[in-house]
């Protein structure tokens, strides 16, 4: 691997530990807010219940309890990321859609333009219903 393909590897590792950072700090931060902003965005055929959204913003967490909340939250968020690097490395194999040969991983590659750009952001919410067939019974 060049220089530059360490950099942007590192720069997107470090910047994942921001991710979880970030997404616990957020989540903690939605239990007892009184604003009209949904709570959820994931998964998108789940919404909170009424009586699920007054509960979450009904609760005032001590600073103790916020701080816990958040370690659980990043764990699980950390334990997503390290996971989906396992199958990206081929450390584990896909189980959701099973690879019909050996699995050897995968690695993401810039861009040579534009027009040579997936933008996964966006593909991995529209990807949920797909998830969601692969799963269908499996949940239950």
């Amino acid at each position: 691997m060049n220089e530059s393909d360490k950099r942007v590897v590192n720069t997107l590792l470090i910047e994942a530990h921001g991710c979880v950072e970030g997404a616990a700090d957020a989540a903690v931060e939605k239990i007892g807010s009184q604003g009209t902003e949904a709570l959820l965005i994931y998964p998108p055929k789940d919404v909170l219940s009424a009586e699920e959204d007054r509960a979450l913003r009904s609760m005032k967490l001590s600073a103790v309890q916020q701080s816990a909340l958040k370690k659980l939250i990043a764990d699980a968020c950390a334990t997503a990321f390290f996971d989906w690097f396992s199958l990206i490395d081929a450390a584990s194999a896909p189980e959701v859609v099973p690879h019909p040969e050996h699995w050897s991983g995968a690695w993401l590659i810039a861009p040579r333009d534009d027009e040579d750009r997936e933008i996964l952001h966006d593909a991995f919410y529209e990807s949920y219903w797909a998830f969601e067939e692969a799963t269908r019974g499996q949940q239950d």
